[in-house]
């Protein structure tokens, strides 16, 4: 869900809390793709002054995405025979053996373009001004809202968090989708994130 005004424009890595942060900014932007990256801004004409986006711990996000297409509301354009397909091969074949592509990959497809279980997130993120960790979401937040010119939530007040969780999966926790195969492959593929980041799979 990207978000452009005049002030600022937030980039949405696929399961990185976008729903939440689009809600909390006022809505998403109709005019571009829903997840445009930073790289093709200008695809659209589009600049801004400052740009930021979320990651998250890659293995985390991988088994997140994953359940997420299994178990979503389908749209007209997607497919129930792959969704079947996937929960019947499981997690780890999903990951290891299939190649999934978004709708919106369209806008920027090429020969170098990795599907999803092997696009590092900063493929949308790389050259922007400030990236947060989903890990410390509320926190970032915070210390981006002056810059965003948003003022606390109410609930804020109360001690609750700086955002709701929003188009949450329901699964396990996601070490438990992995064997050693799973996790040197998540290594190796988002390798960018891991180091950049300071991620590890236990942590």
């Amino acid at each position: 869900m990207t978000v452009i005004t005049d002030d600022y424009i937030f980039i949405h890595v696929p399961k990185t809390a976008g729903r939440a942060i689009t809600k909390r900014l006022g809505g998403e932007s109709d005019a571009v793709p829903t997840h445009l990256p930073y790289h093709r801004l200008s695809d659209f004409n589009i600049a801004s002054p400052f740009t930021f986006g979320f990651v998250r711990n890659p293995w985390d996000r991988l088994v997140s995405l994953y359940s997420f297409m299994c178990q979503k509301p389908l749209q007209s354009y997607e497919s129930p025979l792959y969704q079947q397909h996937i929960r019947d091969i499981g997690f780890k074949a999903w990951l290891l053996d299939d190649g999934f592509f978004m709708k919106q990959d369209e806008h920027w497809q090429c020969e170098s373009l990795q599907p999803m279980q092997r696009r590092s997130q900063m493929f949308w993120l790389e050259g922007c001004d400030f990236i947060g960790r989903v890990e410390t979401i509320n926190d970032d937040f915070i210390r981006l809202r002056k810059q965003l010119g948003l003022k606390p939530r109410l609930a804020e007040w109360f001690g609750l968090p700086a955002l709701s969780r929003k188009n949450a999966s329901k699964r396990g926790a996601y070490r438990d989708y992995y064997d050693s195969r799973s996790i040197d492959f998540v290594a190796e593929h988002f390798a960018a994130e891991i180091d950049r980041f300071g991620y590890r799979f236990d942590a």
